[in-house]
C-alpha cells in the first residue's frame, strides 16, 4: 500500500445502498499508518465532496 488512502469502491450490500470503504494498513505498520490523515476527518471530507453532511464524531 502506498502513502495515500485507497478507496475500495462502491459495493451493494443487503440493503441495496452503495457503500464505500477506506483501506488502511494494519496498525502494526505504525510508521505507514500514522503518517496518514485522520480517518474521521478523511471520511467527513469525502462525505462533503459527495454532497453529504459531515458526521459529528
Amino acid at each position: 500500500m502506498g502513502g495515500e488512502d485507497e478507496d475500495e469502491g462502491e459495493h451493494d450490500g443487503d440493503s441495496g445502498r452503495g457503500r464505500r470503504a477506506i483501506l488502511r494498513p494494519h496498525p502494526a505498520a505504525a510508521r505507514d499508518l500514522l503518517t496518514r490523515e485522520n480517518p474521521f476527518t478523511l471520511c467527513n471530507r469525502r462525505l462533503e465532496a459527495m454532497g453529504g453532511v459531515p458526521i459529528d464524531w
